[in-house]
């Protein structure tokens, strides 16, 4: 039987997960982009007095060396620095939590979570959660979130979410109200129509 700490840990994890899957798409389209600015910005230069930076130039040519003086360093990516961050992070709690070994960190994190205590869940739970937190931030998203219908079994409020995180199998529903989480298949029947 799942713990609701462990649900929601689990949770987390996977929405980190796409999270990051999302940021590594735009890391990459983001240094295509820096790549783009730097051959633009790469003006030819023409040397005053032997003429263009074609191989004609004698040694004494100054303008071969001036080229290299004119570089300026390439803008950083936002997004491969957060994901790089949030990667080494993962890399840390996976060591902690399932021990050294290899793997994508979250799968490695979500196979340990059934032989995690309370305290060691909690704190995971909290990694987790921020690190997705700050990468939502840098996307402008939120959580794939949606209200459902019905009541909840904990504590009878109409406030029940659905958290879209992962593989439909790992979906869970949450009461905004009372904190309860059940794994989706679970509490939620299909509507009749």
């Amino acid at each position: 039987m799942h713990t609701a700490l462990a649900l929601h840990t689990t949770t987390a994890a996977w929405s980190l997960q796409d999270a990051l899957t999302a940021l590594h798409d735009l890391a990459r389209a983001e240094a295509a982009q820096i790549g783009a600015e730097r051959a633009a910005a790469a003006d030819p230069m023409r040397s005053p007095v032997w003429g263009g930076t074609r191989a004609g130039g004698t040694h004494a040519d100054p303008t071969g060396g001036a080229v290299s003086t004119l570089t300026r360093p390439a803008r950083r990516n936002r997004y491969a620095d957060r994901v790089q961050r949030t990667t080494e992070t993962l890399d840390w709690l996976a060591d902690l939590t399932a021990g050294p070994g290899t793997g994508h960190p979250l799968a490695r994190i979500r196979r340990a979570i059934p032989q995690l205590d309370a305290h060691d869940l909690d704190e995971l739970h909290h990694w987790l959660t921020e690190h997705d937190d700050r990468c939502r931030q840098l996307l402008g998203r939120s959580q794939a979130v949606e209200p459902i219908p019905g009541d909840c079994p904990g504590c009878d409020v109409r406030a029940l979410m659905v958290w879209q995180a992962g593989p439909r199998e790992a979906w869970t529903v949450v009461c905004s109200a009372c904190q309860g989480i059940w794994p989706a298949t679970a509490a939620v029947q299909p509507i009749a129509a």
